[in-house]
């Protein structure tokens, strides 16, 4: 018996310990990181980020002071990297601002990352790669060439415009794009996601599994649906 209790309590010990760093104090720190100029960011942070374009690139960190000492940034090649030295839990604030360039054509999202677009963001091509319970919300758009990947339970909501939208959700994702005014569409929806999109004049790809696609518009039509997947129009 006095086996198993201490057995229970180290088990105890070891979740508790896993839950992640907690801010400390109060949230009202603030550390400005001067980063060279990127065209792609990598954020693996259980953080608030907004992208705000820029003539000047920089990063600035409001939170607890523990949680800014606990971030790590990079920025070689022309890709900003953030990590967290531990994994992150409970906070009051933990917003990571992001100053950029037009120049900006990548994000990728991991970590529970949680990502905004303060104005309208504006490409020739994007690719936006999103992870690990990632979300995105208010997020304006303007592009021609548009590639999104959604996995692992992401939730994204995107609005505005793209002329070409290339996009894939897995797992249990969730992509809202029934905003985003597209010309041609072309997606892979399988597992048990769901698409919304909108579209004007091509949509074609596949819904698998148990996968739910809807769409608005009246385009021309080339899908396909397998297993238990559906396909429907608005």
């Amino acid at each position: 018996m006095k086996k198993l209790f201490l057995t229970l309590s180290a088990a105890i010990l070891l979740v508790s310990c896993g839950s992640g760093l907690e801010g400390e104090g109060a949230a009202t720190a603030k550390k400005e990181f001067a980063v060279e100029q990127f065209t792609s960011i990598e954020a693996n942070c259980n953080c608030d980020i907004t992208i705000i374009p820029s003539a000047t690139s920089k990063v600035v960190v409001e939170s607890h002071q523990n949680l800014i000492d606990n971030l790590e940034l990079s920025s070689k090649r022309g890709n900003l990297v953030i990590n967290e030295k531990s994994n992150v839990g409970e906070y009051s604030l933990y917003n990571v601002n992001i100053y950029s360039l037009a120049a900006l054509n990548e994000i990728e999202l991991n970590n529970q990352a949680r990502m905004k677009i303060s104005g309208t963001l504006k490409a020739e091509k994007f690719k936006i790669e999103a992870n690990d319970q990632s979300m995105i919300e208010q997020a304006y758009v303007d592009f021609k060439e548009f590639e999104l990947d959604i996995s692992n339970q992401t939730n994204v909501n995107i609005t505005g415009t793209a002329i070409n939208l290339e996009v894939s959700t897995s797992d249990q994702s969730i992509g809202n794009l029934s905003e985003l005014q597209t010309v041609e569409i072309d997606f892979s929806a399988k597992n048990q996601s769901s698409l919304s999109l909108w579209v004007m004049k091509d949509l074609s790809g596949e819904a698998s599994d148990n996968a739910q696609v809807t769409y608005k518009g009246d385009p021309n039509k080339d899908t396909k649906e397998t297993g238990q997947a559906t396909i429907n129009k608005k």
